[in-house]
């Protein structure tokens, strides 16, 4: 079943917004500064900041679920404003979170983390926007950093059920949380002058509401979704790029596979990547390419890639709905290639993600 987005909201370091960030990913703006009081060792200078893409008025002395919540309140305000007069039905709509995996670094009990979010971070958002975002309880869903595709694919399943008649699907990730940030420059995946081809850490959140499809009215619509988790071995050191051929070939064909539904036609669009510097995301994107060129349902030298790392750096679990948004804003401003898009995704644990979005005349 496809479904119709309705309403985005969306926040980054290059705009407040879901029109402001989409219009300055489409002109190359970016917000890159040096981290205040984190730095790395520079050869030439013996010290020099590491470089990230934060929302300071935003996030700036905030942790945490405190820091998610600050991002995640800007997304869904909104998603208010560009509903306009449409009404959400906020008591009888199901909310589906998108979050970062961080029970390990955080050291939280596994078996509370539904809880530990209920309470740190969606009761606060509800009392800021005097709604009831976590009713019905049926309707929430913790879904990890990989979740982009599984979100919607459970989010057509729940409106296949005809049970509600919206649902809301929220986004937030910050690579620049303190906890996180250590992580990553223990593990040296952040970009610096010894490390050309690491990750510049940015944050940002993102929603969209959505509803069944109606075929009476112009829309965007969200025709397919794909997930499938990788299985492989993720214990070795560099195991994301001894991977690559098999995240590749399973991205590959999970491309394939959402674009059956297209049946005879020819894909011909933009497709949204997660490309963020990191030289394993790039070596698999140069992988599936291959493969794609050998299928007759995508003409992939004809399509035009969306790399949004160039602007607002890496932004994690927030990555696949905030595309979606930027999709979404293409096809409204007519600035998009086709009227059709791909959303892809690749999980930091080898999961891989597609979604089929396009505009229904």
């Amino acid at each position: 079943m496809s479904c119709v987005i309705s309403s985005i909201g969306l926040v980054s370091s290059v705009g407040p917004s879901a029109l402001d960030s989409s219009a300055s990913i489409r002109a190359g703006i970016s917000r890159f500064q040096g981290i205040e009081g984190v730095n790395t060792f520079d050869e030439d200078e013996l010290e020099a900041p590491i470089v990230g893409s934060p929302i300071p008025l935003v996030t700036g002395g905030f942790i945490q679920t405190a820091r998610w919540a600050r991002l995640a309140d800007r997304a869904l305000n909104d998603v208010l404003v560009n509903a306009k007069n449409k009404a959400i039905n906020w008591a009888n709509m199901p909310v589906i979170w998108v979050l970062p995996d961080v029970a390990e670094l955080y050291l939280w009990p596994e078996g509370e983390l539904v809880s530990i979010f209920k309470k740190t971070l969606v009761a606060p958002l509800a009392k800021s926007l005097q709604q009831p975002l976590s009713s019905p309880d049926n309707g929430f869903y913790v879904v990890g950093s990989s979740g982009s595709a599984r979100a919607i694919r459970a989010i057509t399943r729940t409106l296949a059920q005809g049970y509600f008649e919206q649902l809301l699907c929220v986004a937030v990730d910050s690579l620049l949380e303190p906890l996180y940030l250590d992580s990553l420059i223990a593990q040296e995946r952040i970009k610096t002058p010894n490390n050309p081809v690491g990750l510049i850490p940015g944050e940002a959140a993102a929603a969209i509401l959505l509803e069944p499809r109606k075929d009476s009215s112009p829309s965007i619509v969200i025709y397919n979704s794909i997930y499938k988790a990788f299985d492989g071995d993720i214990e070795k050191e560099r195991w994301r790029t001894l991977e690559a051929n098999t995240i590749s070939r399973l991205l590959a064909n999970s491309i394939i596979e959402t674009l059956s539904v297209m049946a005879d036609h020819v894909f011909v669009g933009n497709i949204y990547l997660d490309i963020n510097g990191e030289e394993w995301r790039s070596v698999i994107w140069g992988m599936t390419q291959v493969v794609l060129k050998m299928h007759k349902g995508i003409d992939i030298e004809q399509c035009q890639e969306v790399v949004s790392a160039t602007s607002w750096g890496d932004i994690g679990a927030a990555g696949g709905i905030a595309h979606l948004c930027l999709a979404n804003q293409s096809f409204r401003r007519r600035y998009a290639q086709s009227n059709v898009a791909l959303v892809c995704t690749v999980a930091e644990n080898g999961d891989v993600g597609v979604i089929l979005i396009g505009e229904s005349a």
